[in-house]
């Protein structure tokens, strides 16, 4: 039922009750148990499981303490039954229950109704924690005015209908005078059916998700279960059901801003190591990434967005090795190729040459026999990218050089060599470095986050600005190369995507306390992004059908960015 229906309904009663959990509070993780995981994963005790032992105290206090008078146990009779090296996780379960439950702002509105309305409110619930825990996370989430019924408390539980006649008894009502909101068919609607009281039935956001996502629940129950994950489906979970997705805003919120979360807390807590006082973030992947970083830190720090493409990279580099390179390899062949197409009209103009006329070896063959000559036009073409950083105005005295990945460090190179006469240290920032036999690492100063492999076309395509490859530019300003049709129709998809990625990680912010000192695991991140690779569904292979990827310098060689789903 939507919000204006269920008050309409409830217009003509008195008194209104409302299931705690999943109705007027929603818990940040997808399963309420996930957060014995989060206790685990941050007061490990040696190879113990406290998920395990904590679920069991659990089973034996039920076994130990109910009865026919006795219904339901508290959470000093769980935690008695505990083993005794789990004694003191009582208040990291407090805790943590306060971290991850926020009120459910849409069922909220329903509540503010009865309140205006000056209905009597009744809450009830199922449930061990005691009562003054409960009442302080239903204050601090915005709710008063109520009066509160728990299992705990009273023995007696809504599954079996004895906790509905306690709230009837004690109100001294009769059943038709009272309507019961909340979002589990037995427990909310059929036990409160049993003793004549009506109920309106919500969709909580698990349900919906267990419906509209099967793939994704199976993921989390039977392959990957730590914190990290349950976060990331439960935010999905509730910002579907409150706001609804399209299809590339779901790709970028499980897909893409995630990864881009974990990557940002990483970076700061190094950053903060090495004393940087600027962040550059590099086109085009940096686009997303100073975004959320933005508003990560509430734009409480200097940041950059700037071009570094490899085609400049390349083309300025005027310390090439200048030997016989008849017998190149392939990457090298790649850069000399690129190098003579980069400089196409000053060759025409000043040598008399149509390139677009050459084949491959008189391509080399011109490179080789004219070295002076580009070594001028690197020069030239240096200072101008020079030029471009100084209108930057880049004041601080370390710098952080920000990308998603790297192979040749092209360029970080091309910064530290811009910015080595004037005494600024770069530090490279990356998700991931590829090995690269033929790269000096020892080189370059960065920092990597993490040597897991992830599918580099699919992280590309996550966090790509839409805007087209870069032809050239100064301190006036950027200049593109024309927009190919295949770039048009990523440009229409990345939209979307943006949209999701910066929805994620406002939701982060809204739900987990201390975002910035939080850590959400960078595995987690790129297994989910596996899980999405390895099991398309048939509208994901239409809707990736037409996208296509340039992985070469020069933005020319697009390819589809899955190949294996449609062979």
């Amino acid at each position: 039922m939507d919000n204006k229906s269920i008050i309409e309904a409830i217009s003509e009663y008195q008194y209104v009750s409302f299931d705690i959990f999943d109705t007027l509070l929603i818990r940040s993780v997808l399963k309420p148990e996930d957060i014995f995981t989060k206790i685990d994963e941050d007061h490990k005790f040696g190879t113990l499981n406290f998920k395990e032992y904590r679920i069991n105290a659990f089973i034996k206090a039920c076994q130990l303490y109910e009865n026919e008078t006795c219904q339901e146990v508290t959470f000093d009779q769980i935690y008695e039954c505990i083993d005794s090296r789990f004694k003191e996780y009582k208040k990291f379960e407090l805790e943590y229950e306060s971290k991850c439950l926020f009120p459910n702002n849409s069922i909220k509105e329903i509540y503010d109704y009865c309140r205006k309305s000056k209905k009597t409110i009744i809450l009830i619930s199922d449930m061990y924690l005691p009562k003054n825990v409960i009442s302080e996370i239903l204050i601090k989430s915005g709710y008063s005015d109520f009066r509160l019924f728990l299992s705990s408390e009273y023995k007696k539980l809504k599954y079996t209908s004895d906790l509905y006649l306690t709230v009837l008894k004690e109100l001294n009502i009769s059943s038709d005078q009272i309507v019961h909101v909340g979002d589990n068919e037995q427990v909310d609607c059929v036990a409160a059916g049993r003793v004549g009281i009506k109920s309106l039935k919500i969709e909580s956001s698990y349900s919906i998700f267990c419906n509209s996502d099967p793939s994704l629940k199976y993921y989390h129950d039977n392959i990957i279960s730590d914190f990290s994950t349950s976060l990331i489906l439960g935010l999905y979970a509730w910002h579907n059901r409150t706001f609804g997705f399209s299809y590339w805003e779901k790709i970028g919120y499980l897909c893409g801003g995630p990864l881009i979360v974990s990557y940002l807390q990483w970076l700061l807590r190094q950053s903060k190591q090495d004393d940087i006082s600027d962040f550059l973030f590099v086109a085009r992947d940096g686009f997303v990434l100073k975004r959320a970083l933005d508003l990560l830190t509430k734009n409480k720090i200097r940041t950059n967005y700037i071009y570094t493409p490899r085609i400049i990279c390349l083309a300025t580099d005027y310390n090439f090795d200048f030997n016989d390179k008849r017998n190149s390899s392939t990457e090298e062949e790649d850069c000399y190729l690129t190098f003579i197409n980069y400089y196409d009209e000053e060759i025409k103009r000043e040598l008399s040459i149509d390139v677009s006329k050459l084949n491959k070896a008189q391509q080399i063959e011109l490179f080789l026999t004219h070295q002076e000559f580009f070594r001028d036009l690197a020069k030239k073409e240096f200072n101008k990218y020079c030029d471009y950083l100084n209108s930057l105005n880049i004041t601080g005295s370390k710098v952080a050089f920000v990308d998603m990945s790297t192979n040749f460090f092209t360029g970080q190179r091309l910064i530290e060599r811009a910015y080595s006469k004037k005494n600024i240290d770069v530090i490279g920032f990356y998700q991931t470095v590829f090995k690269n036999f033929k790269v000096d690492r020892n080189s370059h100063n960065f920092r990597v986050h993490s040597y897991q492999s992830y599918n580099v076309p699919f992280g590309e395509f996550l966090i790509t600005a839409p805007e087209p490859p870069i032809k050239s530019l100064d301190r006036f300003g950027v200049f593109y190369q024309d927009i190919p049709w295949q770039e048009s129709l990523r440009f229409k998809a990345y939209q979307r995507i943006f949209r999701g990625e910066l929805q994620f990680v406002e939701d982060y912010i809204k739900f987990v306390k201390d975002p910035l000192n939080q850590n959400l695991s960078s595995e987690s991140c790129i297994n989910l992004q596996n899980n999405f690779i390895c099991n398309p569904s048939k509208i994901d292979k239409e809707m990736f059908s037409e996208i296509y990827y340039a992985f070469d310098s020069s933005h020319h060689n697009y390819q589809k960015i899955f190949p294996e789903w449609y062979k």
